[in-house]
């Protein structure tokens, strides 16, 4: 009976199985380390390309349950090489420099199963992200908060970049060895991240819709609005902003303590802070200039 084994094939582009049409197999004459290896030269079933395959077992492979069970990874090593485990994002040239580099090597190791140096890559660009976006931080477990904090990431992608850093941790300094499938989880995730913080938000850049985030681009909606009015008006500050449609209802208050604070210390002169409201409980502002 014809013996098959299920493995990539490239023309498939997904794991098939194949025909092995000639097989040999070599192993360890040390007592002291057991590995085997073998070469196989298969043939698809599907597409019937034919290619070769290698697949590499040591001890290192071996997982042990408390139960008992045993769990084996071999290395596996096709010719022609899998054209991608996890395929790269587009338009790299769109990341900053130090992200760009690093993710290009990283994902080159993966792609050729150097999985521990792949581990290692992706937390070196999540320390890449935080150093990009300016955070600061004793260590890169602060950075990451601190990129959650400043609403850089979600509180869901700060969970995901710990568990990166977790990984990168444990391919450094305890040398670790992850599997595969877990290693291409991780680059899913580095992908996703990446792509959502420059990729969607350049593309975003060109559309006149993007939310207000920074206090200065608040303050000059804030000027426009006041541009419109009469020296000497007197208005809650939602009424001022209210026709603008890119502040978003939930950061007014942020905003609005930020321009209290920069009223009183003399930053801002074109409003000034009316002693106590005539009506209602907001605080009311008094246009000085316009």
């Amino acid at each position: 009976m014809e013996k098959t084994i299920q493995c990539y094939c490239v023309n498939c582009r997904q794991v098939t199985n194949h025909a092995v049409l000639f097989s040999i197999k070599e192993h360890s004459n040390d007592d002291d380390y057991w590995w085997e290896s073998t070469y196989s030269v298969v043939k698809c079933l599907g597409c019937e390309s034919i290619q070769f395959h290698k697949e590499d077992i040591d001890e290192s492979n071996f997982e042990y349950y408390g139960d008992g069970d045993i769990d084996t990874h071999p290395t596996i090593t096709t010719y022609p090489r899998q054209r991608y485990k996890v395929e790269p994002i587009g338009n790299t040239w769109e990341l900053p420099e130090l992200v760009r580099g690093l993710y290009v090597e990283t994902m080159d190791c993966l792609n050729n199963s150097r999985l521990q140096l792949a581990a290692a890559g992706f937390r070196a660009i999540i320390e890449a992200i935080c150093r990009d976006a300016k955070v600061t931080g004793k260590n890169l477990e602060s950075m990451i908060n601190n990129l959650a904090k400043s609403h850089i990431i979600t509180a869901k992608d700060r969970d995901h970049l710990h568990a990166i850093r977790f990984m990168g941790n444990d391919s450094i300094h305890s040398l670790k060895k992850y599997r595969e499938e877990e290693v291409i989880i991780v680059a899913h995730i580095v992908n996703a991240v990446l792509t959502s913080l420059y990729l969607i938000a350049k593309k975003v850049k060109y559309l006149d819709m993007k939310p207000i985030s920074k206090y200065t681009e608040f303050i000059d909606i804030l000027d426009e609005s006041i541009a419109k009015r009469t020296v000497g008006d007197v208005d809650i500050l939602r009424n001022f902003i209210r026709h603008d449609r890119r502040i978003i209802s939930e950061d007014i208050p942020g905003f609005e303590n930020e321009l209290k604070a920069n009223i009183t210390s003399g930053t801002y002169t074109k409003l000034s802070l009316c002693a106590t409201p005539t009506t209602g409980h907001s605080q009311q502002y008094k246009i000085e200039s316009i």
